[in-house]
Parts: structure tokens; sequence; C-alpha cells
């Protein structure tokens, strides 16, 4: 039996056999184009019972799917509090029991969490479910990421802490300021990232004296570490070591050491070398202002 256009049939093709619908029947301007050659032969067609069968296989296993989702979405209601009532089905295999945050939970269980309310609220919106349950979802998922990223960061910190502990921090510091290389990956000091001994720092200068005084010469090497990962990136220095810095000594009243060290990064990074983002003009802003105080601090000494 000949085909006919719209019959669903099997071509062969390079990657294996194919199911195609036939769009056309003889010479059309394609063939007329690009030759007869590049269109595939028709190994079988499809008889419309089997086609059905496989609609309605596909419909069925839509079906299955959204029932599935409605079951879950029954359980995250409740355990929400929307729902005062337990679902009477049970939770749907392949989906994540809804929990509420919980601070104990490390990054990764928090992380698996926040990502599932947060499905739970894109499905409700998506169904356009009530306002007031997709927001739920969504505060719900927003605390679990909160949790994922506080203990994300105290696990980082701990490991800097760790480390620190673990090494003549000072005599690292020093080596690193006199040029010796320490076999770091670039952004990396002593095997952790610039991005977590900051958090250490931060640490350290909340805790004030004598740990105050441990900040300064730790930011001072993460520096050091941003303008070599500069000159290797052709980028700037990352600004966040000298904000930090610039901190401390305002902190301190050591307003020549803050204009110091705000000039230092601007001589590490001219203009034409600067990326985008908003902590380039705050620190040209911090560095007029350390200036007007450096200058109001000599003239009264």
């Amino acid at each position: 039996m000949p085909p006919a256009v719209g019959q669903w049939a099997l071509v062969d093709r390079h990657d294996g056999p194919a199911t195609i619908v036939v769009g056309a029947i003889g010479v059309n301007s394609y063939v007329k184009k690009v030759g007869v050659d590049s269109l595939a032969s028709i190994t079988r067609l499809v008889p419309r019972a089997d086609v059905e069968k496989a609609r309605a296989l596909a419909a069925q296993k839509l079906a299955d799917e959204r029932a599935a989702e409605t079951t879950w979405l029954a359980h995250c209601r409740w355990v929400a509090g929307i729902d005062t009532s337990a679902p009477t089905a049970p939770l749907p295999a392949g989906f994540d029991k809804p929990q509420l945050p919980r601070e104990t939970d490390g990054p990764d269980s928090a992380h698996q969490h926040g990502s599932s309310w947060w499905r739970a609220y894109k499905k409700a919106e998506e169904l356009q479910h009530p306002t007031a349950e997709s927001e739920r979802f969504k505060d719900i998922a927003r605390a679990w990421y909160r949790i994922r990223d506080t203990s994300a960061k105290a696990e980082q910190l701990s490991s800097v802490r760790s480390v620190a502990d673990g090494v003549d921090l000072d005599q690292a510091i020093r080596d690193l300021e006199n040029g010796k290389d320490l076999e770091d990956q670039p952004g990396s000091f002593l095997g952790r990232p610039m991005w977590d001994w900051l958090r250490y720092v931060e640490e350290l200068a909340k805790a004030g004296e004598p740990a105050d005084n441990k900040a300064l010469p730790l930011v001072y090497a993460l520096i050091v570490v941003a303008e070599r990962e500069a000159k290797t990136s052709g980028r700037e220095p990352a600004p966040a070591y000298t904000w930090r810095a610039a901190i401390l000594h305002r902190k301190r009243k050591e307003y020549r050491e803050e204009v110091a060290v705000l000039e230092r990064w601007e001589a590490a990074c001219p203009p034409e070398r600067r990326g985008p983002g908003e902590m380039q003009p705050k620190l040209a802003q911090r560095l007029i202002k350390a200036r007007e105080l450096a200058n109001k601090h000599s003239a009264s000494a």
C-alpha cells in the first residue's frame, strides 16, 4: 500500500531507525533543489492502530505524571500548614518527602530540600493554584536555601580555621610577601580559596583585639594573591580584599594607610583593565573620603 500524506512511517537514518510523518508525495521543490538522494527510504508504514495505541500510552503517562504531581502538592500543602488534613494517598515514588526547614541540616541536604520546595512553588504557579500556596512554598524554599548558605559558609570557615591553626600563618604570609612560590592554584592561599580566607578575616575582625591584629596582615596576603592572579588573567585584582583592608585601617584610625592601600589597587588596576561592577566606584568614593580624613588628621596633629 502506498504512503499517504500525514501517515506515520519508519525510515533508516545514519544513526538508526527514526519515526517520521509523510509530508509530501512526488517531486517537490526540496527534491528539485537538493536531489532525490537526500531523502530517506521508508522501511515500514506504521498502521493507524499502532499510532493510536502510542498516543494513548503517551496520554496515560502524562495523566499519571499529573496525578502524581497533584498528590505530591497535597503533601506539600499539608506539611506547609495550608491544609489541616493529611493526604489520603501515599507520597508518589520519585518525589522527595516535604520537610520544613531545620537549622541542623548540612548544605547538601538543605539544597535538596530547597530545590524540592522551589519545584513545588513553580508547579503551583504553573497550575494556577492560589497565590498564597505558591508564596508559602517559595518562602519555605528560600528558608532552606538560607540554611544551605549558612551551613556551607560554616563548613568553609571551619576548614580555613583548621589550616590556619595547623601552620605558621605569620611565616606563610611573610613568604608570600617576599615573593616565595607557595605552589598554590590561582585564587588560593595555602590550598584554600581566597573567598574562604576573607570570611576568616571577617571573623578575626569581629573578635576584636588581639585577633584583629591578625586580620590585617592576612588580608594584605590576600591582596598579594589577587594581584598575582590579575597578572595571569589580565583583569583587575579582585577588589574585595582591598575593601576589607580599607575598612580595617579606618576602624583603627589609620587613614594614611587606608589611602595607601586604595591607591595600591588603583595603581594595579588602570581603568582599561577594570571590569563591570559596583565595587569600582565605591572604592573611588572611599579613597576621596580617606584622603579627606588623612588631611584632617594631619592638620590636627
